[in-house]
């Protein structure tokens, strides 16, 4: 017989659950194990019906986001990009003032001035060289700008076919309970009535609910261990740096004497 608090598969004739401690209903007639039976394997086939949809949705969702961290990163470097474009023009708009100064002094000066020359001869050089590497960088903020726009219509792409998948999906899952229209929940629970601890969808709940449960705690205690460690790493360095200080002060004061 099962329990049906938790789900636990018991001896016939048991008094209470050997997983949860909840007391069992008296024995079940063969009927009663068959309609369980049947309405196990009728959840099942409904479960497996609705997982292959659950998994395209959720292997869409994990794209999106990773397409969104994607362009994040490259809407990043693009606005370095621009803010290193604008810095450049600055200096070629200042090496453009100089070489007209330039100009603007050796014609009004009326003498062959060797520096003006020097000057403007640098400057054109400078110029130059800041015009090579303002049209690489605008070529690289285009590419960027270019794959940004990529992955935005593949990201709209991917949630309009999973707005579509979702809407297939949704009168399919509807005899799941709202709070549990999630892959890992239904993968979990279809184990549970394939291993036949659960034969009602309150069973398999129940069962879930108690392995959430689990999941927490242990993801609690390994948080915990984690951070022990950091806290006995730390006591560690200052009882080293205090071992050493000491030694320090004990050689210190050892000169001194003598």
């Amino acid at each position: 017989m099962f329990c049906s608090k938790c789900g636990m598969k018991n001896e016939d004739g048991a008094q209470f659950c050997s997983g949860c401690g909840a007391a069992l209903i008296g024995g079940q007639s063969g009927e009663e194990m068959h309609q369980r039976q049947s309405e196990r394997e009728e959840l099942m086939k409904k479960l497996q019906q609705i997982l292959p949809g659950l998994q395209a949705v959720e292997t869409m969702d994990e794209q999106i986001q990773n397409l969104e961290g994607t362009q994040q990163t490259l809407l990043a470097r693009a606005k370095g990009k621009l803010g290193r474009n604008i810095g450049i023009f600055l200096g070629v708009y200042f090496a453009s003032m100089c070489i007209w100064g330039g100009l603007i002094y050796a014609t009004f000066s009326g003498t062959n001035d060797p520096f003006a020359a020097v000057v403007i001869l640098g400057t054109l050089i400078l110029a130059g060289g800041i015009t090579i590497i303002v049209l690489s960088h605008n070529a690289n903020y285009k590419r960027c700008m270019a794959q940004i726009n990529s992955i935005a219509d593949k990201k709209h792409d991917l949630e309009k076919n999973r707005e579509i998948a979702v809407k297939k999906l949704l009168p399919e899952i509807q005899f799941v309970p709202a709070n549990y229209r999630y892959l890992i929940a239904v993968q979990y629970m279809l184990e549970a009535f394939q291993n036949q601890r659960a034969d009602t969808f309150k069973e398999a709940i129940n069962l879930y609910e108690e392995q959430l449960h689990r999941w927490k705690l242990e993801n609690a205690s390994a948080q915990m261990l984690t951070l022990q460690r950091q806290q006995m790493s730390e006591l560690n360095r200052i009882n080293a740096n205090t071992t050493v200080s000491a030694v320090a002060n004990t050689v210190t004061a050892f000169n001194t004497r003598r």
